[in-house]
C-alpha cells in the first residue's frame, strides 16, 4: 500500500468531480510529531476529523481537520483556547448546521492533575467560534472516553476521574441544549479499585448505560468488564460485573451500540494467559439487554497477538463496523524477531458473527503505532477509518485516514497484508435513497423478489415505530418525514409474515 503524505495548507476547497473512492491519507501538519486522529464524520463534500498535535518542548494542541472528499485537500483549525488540550469527539448537529468538540484541558505540561473536560462548537461552513465552555471537578483529572449528543439535544460525556494518589471513579457528564450542566456524577463499585469508563449509549427511558472495566487489583492487565446503569437524572440504578472465568485474566469493553432488537452490543478485549501472567489479547464482542444480562459472548483472533477493537458503528446493510489494532507477536525477518502493529477493520452481524477482518499498516517493523481509532460507512457505500500511524524519527505519529470499499479492501480482492479471504458476494439488497434526506426517503424494492410482500418499518434514534408499509418486491416506497425533527432514524426490511430480516440500516434526516 503506498503512502500518501499531505501537508497542510490553510485553505478551503470546493468539491471539483466524483469521490474518491479509495486512499490511504498520511496527513503531516507542519513537522509536529504525535498526531492522532480519534473520530471523524461526513457531512457534504468533507469528512471531519480531530487530532492532538505538539511539537519537542510544547503543550498537545487540539486541532480540528477537513478533508475534501473530491480532491483530499486539508485544511485546519487550531483551537489554542487554552494552554494544553486533547480532542476525544467531534459530533454534527443537523438543525444548526454546527461541529461540536468535545476533549480534555489542562494548564500545564502535566496532563494528570486538575484535568477539566472543554465543548467547543463551530459553524460547519466557516469554522467560525460560537461558543467554548470548560466543565469539571476541582483538583481531578477529569478524562473523556466518550461523548454523544442525548434525547433533548443536549450532551452526555462518559470517562473517568482520579485524583494523584487515589484510585480512578467512573464519571457521567450531562449539560442540556445550552450546555448548561445538569450534572457531573462520579461512580466507584469498589472504593479502593480504579473504575475505567470508556463508552455509553443513551437508553429508551433517558438514562444511561455506560461500559468499561474495573481493576481487580494492581496488575494493569487483571480487569473485569462493568455495566453501569444510571436513570435520566444520573442517579445509580444497577452495575453488572462480567468476570474472567478459566484462561481470562481481564475483560475490557470499549465501545457500544444499540441492537434493533433492543439489545445492546458491545466490543473490546479480552487479555488471556496460558502461563499465569497476562499474555495476549484477542477482539471480545457480547450482547446484553436492558437489565444487563450477558445474551452471548464470543472472542476473535488467534494467538499469540494483542489486538482490541476500540469502537463499533451501525453499517448500512444492518451490520456493524468495528475497528482498532492487531499487534503481532512472532514476525520473523532474517531469523530475528520482530514485531508489527497493523490498523484492522471489520464486519460484525448482530449475532456476533465476523463476516470479515482486514488489516492495514504504513509504518517500519518495531515502532507499534498504527492503529484505527474509528470507522464510519460513507455515502458512497464505501468505508473510511481513521486513526494513527507512524510518520518519521522526526514526526513520531502522523494522523491516518484510510478509504476503503464495503468489502474492506483498497485495492481489488485484498491483497496484501490481510491474509483473508474475500466473502462471497450477498443477495441483491434494497436501495434506500436519499441518505442524508430532508423530506421524503425512498425505498427501492425492484431488486428483491417479484411477488413477495416486503414490511418496512423505520424507527426513532430511542426505537419508536414511526412509520411501516408492506409492497411486493419490485415495487418503490415512500416514506413522507416533512414533519419530524432531524436526527438518526432506523429502517428494517422483512419479509411479511415470515419475520426474515432482508436489511437494516439507518437514515439521518436533515
Amino acid at each position: 500500500m503506498k503512502n500518501l503524505i499531505v501537508f497542510l495548507i490553510p485553505c478551503f476547497h470546493l468539491a471539483l468531480t466524483a469521490q474518491i473512492p479509495l486512499f490511504n491519507l498520511v496527513i503531516d501538519q507542519d513537522n509536529y510529531w504525535n498526531g492522532r486522529a480519534r473520530q471523524v464524520l461526513e457531512v457534504d463534500s468533507f469528512f471531519y476529523t480531530i487530532s492532538a498535535f505538539e511539537a519537542p518542548g510544547s503543550f498537545d494542541t487540539t486541532t480540528l481537520l477537513k478533508i475534501n472528499k473530491y480532491d483530499l485537500s486539508v485544511s485546519w483549525k487550531k483551537l489554542d483556547f487554552f494552554k494544553g488540550s486533547k480532542p476525544k469527539a467531534i459530533l454534527y448537529r443537523p438543525d444548526t448546521k454546527t461541529l461540536i468538540v468535545a476533549g480534555i484541558c489542562f494548564d500545564g505540561n502535566d496532563d494528570v492533575k486538575s484535568v477539566d473536560l472543554f465543548l467547543a462548537e463551530f459553524n460547519l461552513y466557516t469554522f467560525d467560534t460560537l461558543r467554548v465552555r470548560k466543565f469539571g471537578i476541582p483538583e481531578r483529572g477529569d478524562y473523556i472516553q466518550r461523548v454523544i449528543l442525548t434525547q433533548d439535544e443536549g450532551i452526555a460525556v462518559a470517562g473517568y476521574s482520579f485524583t494523584l494518589g487515589q484510585k480512578s471513579s467512573i464519571f457521567l457528564f450531562k449539560a442540556d441544549s445550552l450546555w448548561n450542566q445538569e450534572y457531573f456524577n462520579l461512580y466507584a463499585q469498589v472504593p479502593n479499585r480504579n473504575h475505567f469508563g470508556n463508552s455509553l449509549i443513551q437508553t429508551p427511558d433517558g438514562g444511561f448505560f455506560i461500559v468499561g472495566n474495573r481493576r481487580m487489583d494492581q496488575d494493569y492487565f487483571m480487569d473485569q468488564a462493568i455495566l453501569l446503569k444510571v436513570d435520566s437524572g444520573g442517579n445509580f440504578q444497577f452495575w453488572k460485573n462480567i468476570l474472567p472465568v478459566g484462561n481470562e485474566y481481564g475483560l475490557i469493553a470499549v465501545g457500544v451500540k444499540k441492537k434493533i432488537n433492543g439489545n445492546y452490543l458491545a466490543v473490546g478485549n479480552k487479555i488471556v494467559t496460558t502461563t499465569g501472567v497476562a499474555q495476549d489479547m484477542q477482539y471480545w464482542a457480547f450482547e446484553f439487554d436492558s437489565d444487563g444480562e450477558v445474551i452471548w459472548s464470543d472472542t476473535y483472533g488467534g494467538l499469540p497477538q494483542g489486538a482490541q477493537w476500540e469502537s463499533i458503528n451501525l453499517a448500512p446493510d444492518g451490520n456493524y463496523l468495528v475497528c482498532g489494532y492487531l499487534r503481532e507477536n512472532s514476525h520473523y525477518v532474517n531469523d530475528t524477531l520482530f514485531k508489527r502493529q497493523y490498523g484492522t477493520i471489520g464486519k460484525l452481524n448482530p449475532e456476533g458473527e465476523l463476516l470479515w477482518h482486514r488489516l492495514y499498516t504504513n509504518e517500519p517493523l518495531n515502532k507499534h503505532v498504527d492503529i484505527f481509532w474509528n470507522a464510519i460507512p460513507t455515502s458512497d457505500g464505501g468505508i473510511l477509518c481513521v486513526g494513527t500511524t507512524w510518520g518519521d524519527s522526526l514526526t513520531h505519529q502522523d494522523v491516518w485516514a484510510v478509504k476503503l470499499d464495503e468489502w474492506g479492501c483498497i485495492e481489488p480482492g485484498c491483497e496484501g497484508p490481510t491474509g483473508v479471504e474475500e466473502v462471497e458476494a450477498e443477495p441483491p439488497a434494497p436501495v434506500v435513497y436519499p441518505n442524508p434526506f430532508t423530506h421524503r426517503l425512498t425505498f427501492d424494492l425492484q431488486r428483491l423478489e417479484a411477488g413477495v410482500l416486503y414490511r418496512v418499518s423505520v424507527y426513532d434514534a430511542v426505537g419508536r415505530l414511526e412509520w411501516t408499509s408492506q409492497s411486493k418486491g419490485g415495487a418503490l416506497l415512500e416514506w413522507k418525514a416533512e414533519n419530524l425533527k432531524p436526527g438518526v432514524y432506523f429502517y428494517l426490511i422483512e419479509k411479511e409474515g415470515e419475520g426474515k430480516v432482508v436489511q437494516r440500516g439507518k437514515a439521518i434526516k436533515f
